[in-house]
């Protein structure tokens, strides 16, 4: 494959990815605090970032998810404290998407899987907010 045919192709992956998405990822975003809560009826899971130290996507602050499904792990508060590694987002056929991360918690040796489904997201940047229903664009 040429070096044109793989920048194709990586434009083709970067522009598939939703516009809210932190794209070039969160790699050393330190999680400053993670809880669940209600709001109108609806649960969130909202996480706190410290992207300062990120290799790219620094602006991130705040990550909130919709109606969500936790899938791993089975204590949210271990990932408190800990550093964002990798992630990888699936738009799934039921409108919602798969998050999945992995999170350096207490050493550099532990790796704790993190997966959740959500349905509708709010990303805070610095001087950004940008909201997304699935469901009405």
């Amino acid at each position: 494959m040429s070096i044109e045919q793989k920048a194709k192709q990586l434009k083709r992956f970067y522009d598939s990815l939703p516009e809210w998405y932190w794209k070039y990822g969160l790699h050393d975003a330190k999680i400053t605090l993670i809880y669940e809560d209600f709001d109108k009826g609806r649960s969130f899971l909202e996480i706190h970032v410290d992207a300062t130290g990120a290799m790219f996507e620094q602006d991130v602050t705040k990550i909130k998810l919709y109606d969500y499904k936790i899938i791993s792990p089975d204590d949210i508060g271990v990932l408190e404290g800990g550093y964002w590694i990798t992630d990888s987002i699936e738009a799934l056929d039921s409108g919602r998407y798969l998050l999945k991360a992995e999170i350096s918690c207490s050493n550099d040796k532990d790796l704790v899987p993190f997966e959740i489904r959500f349905s509708d997201t709010e990303v805070e940047r610095k001087g950004k907010r940008h909201r997304h229903n699935f469901k009405t664009g």
